[in-house]
C-alpha cells in the first residue's frame, strides 16, 4: 500500500469517497472483461472494457492509487495503440483480447487490493499541502473544464481550485457551451476522450463558432503517444497534458496560455 501524507478532512472525504467506488469498479470491469472474453472479435465488448480501462487510468493516481493506476495504463495505453493503428497491419481483435489477458488480470487483482488496502497521496492532498506552505499562483482565471468521469472531473476542480483559479467543472460539452454562455471562460480544459465524442471534435467544432473560437483550450489525455498529441493540435488546441501532470504545473501552463493569447 502507498504511503499517505498529512491533508486536510475536504482531501480525506474525496479519497475516501473514490475508495467506496472500487467494489462497484472492480465489477463492472470484471464484468466487461468476462463479455470481451466470451466474443473475442466484438468491437462493442471491446470499447465497453476500454472506456472503464481509460477512466480508471486517469482518476486512480488523482487519488492516490498509484499502482492501480499503472495497470489501467498499460491496458488503456495498449488498446490507444491498437485503434491508432492501420487497420490491415494491426492484429485480429481476438488476438489483441488474447495479448491483453495477463495485463488486464493484473489489472483486476491492483483494483481488488486497492478496494481493500487504500491508496497514497492523492493529488488533491499535493495541492493542500503545497497551498499551506504558502504557494499562491497568480490572478484568478475563469476554467470551464470537459471531463466525462464525474468524480474526476469534481478531483480537477478541487484541485484547481486549490491552486487560485475559478472551475467550473461539466460532464459533456452540451453543458459547456451552456456555461460558455453564461459567462465566457478564459481558458478551457477538455479531455481527448469523453463518451461519445472526441476531445478534437469539440475543438473543431469550437473552431466553426465565431464568438467561442479564440477561446484557448488545453487538451488532457492519458495518451502517451505522438498520434494523439499531433491530431489534438491540429483541432486547435494550445497544449496537450498527460493526466498525471500536477494541478500546480496544469495551473501554470492554464495561465501561460492565457497570457500569451492576450498577447496576440
Amino acid at each position: 500500500m502507498d504511503q499517505r501524507s498529512d491533508s486536510s478532512p475536504a482531501t480525506d472525504a474525496l479519497v475516501a469517497r473514490f475508495r467506496t467506488t472500487l467494489p462497484d469498479k472492480l465489477r463492472e470491469l470484471a464484468l466487461a472483461w468476462e463479455r470481451w472474453l466470451a466474443a473475442p472479435d466484438s468491437i462493442p465488448a471491446k470499447e465497453a472494457l476500454q472506456l472503464l480501462v481509460h477512466r480508471l487510468a486517469g482518476s486512480a493516481p488523482a487519488y492516490g492509487f498509484s499502482d492501480l493506476g499503472r495497470h489501467a495504463f498499460r491496458v488503456d495505453e495498449r488498446l490507444g495503440e491498437w485503434d491508432a493503428e492501420i487497420a490491415p497491419l494491426r492484429i485480429p481483435l481476438d488476438a489483441l483480447c488474447h495479448e491483453l489477458g495477463g495485463s488486464v488480470e493484473m489489472l483486476l487483482r491492483a483494483l481488488g487490493r486497492a478496494a481493500r488496502d487504500g491508496g497514497g497521496e492523492s493529488r488533491v492532498a499535493r495541492v493542500a499541502r503545497a497551498a499551506r506552505t504558502g504557494d499562491e499562483r497568480g490572478a484568478p482565471l475563469y476554467v470551464v473544464l470537459v471531463e466525462d468521469d464525474p468524480q474526476q472531473a469534481e478531483q480537477w476542480r478541487e484541485s484547481l481550485s486549490a491552486q487560485g483559479l475559478r472551475v467550473r467543472a461539466v460532464l459533456d460539452p452540451q453543458a459547456m457551451l451552456a456555461e460558455m454562455v453564461l459567462e465566457r471562460p478564459d481558458i478551457l480544459v477538455i479531455d481527448f476522450w469523453l463518451a461519445g465524442i472526441t476531445g478534437t471534435e469539440v475543438s473543431r467544432s469550437l473552431l466553426d463558432t465565431p464568438e467561442f473560437a479564440s477561446v484557448p483550450r488545453i487538451c488532457l489525455t492519458v495518451d502517451n503517444g505522438p498520434l494523439p498529441r499531433q491530431v489534438a493540435m491540429d483541432a486547435g488546441f494550445a497544449a496537450v497534458l498527460r493526466k498525471t501532470v500536477s494541478p500546480v504545473d496544469l495551473a501554470d501552463v492554464l495561465r501561460q496560455v492565457v497570457a500569451a493569447s492576450h498577447r496576440r
